[in-house]
């Protein structure tokens, strides 16, 4: 049995075929990125109590997302405060350059953490005791 060929069926399938299916929306480019995190901005400051004569105030920024500032070590504190989620109450004390010193100073964080508003104030016995218990974020 010989088959006929019939000159144009493909384009006429094709063609049928068009019009039954639907039609398909184009794929977007790209998926837009989610938006990112604003980022964290505090004013860190170390006050001594007088007349104890601990040195002078200090005070640094503190930049992250990306880290940055004035701060010494932005990376590092920077690590810190995202562990605790930016709670300074949250973060696990450290020992390390804590002395027996007696020189009490007061550490201030202001800022954000994210879109949350930052207001921590705390007083230790000397600047070595804050940077241990802040995990080195107040070691300036």
């Amino acid at each position: 049995m010989r088959r006929k060929r019939v000159p144009g069926l493909a384009a006429a399938l094709t063609t049928g075929l068009a019009l039954v299916l639907p039609v398909l929306p184009a794929a977007p480019a790209a998926a837009a990125s989610p938006a990112t995190a604003p980022g964290s901005s505090l004013t860190l400051t170390i006050t001594p109590d007088q007349p104890s004569g601990s040195g002078p105030r200090t005070t640094v920024t503190l930049e992250c997302d990306p880290p940055g500032g004035t701060h010494p070590r932005p990376k590092e504190a920077c690590a810190t405060l995202a562990a605790a989620d930016g709670y300074f109450e949250r973060i696990a004390p450290g020992s390390a350059g804590c002395t027996g010193l007696w020189a009490p100073v007061t550490v201030t964080a202001d800022g954000t953490w994210g879109a949350r508003e930052v207001s921590f104030t705390e007083r230790y016995s000397n600047r070595g005791c804050a940077a241990a218990a802040t995990g080195g974020v107040f070691r300036f």
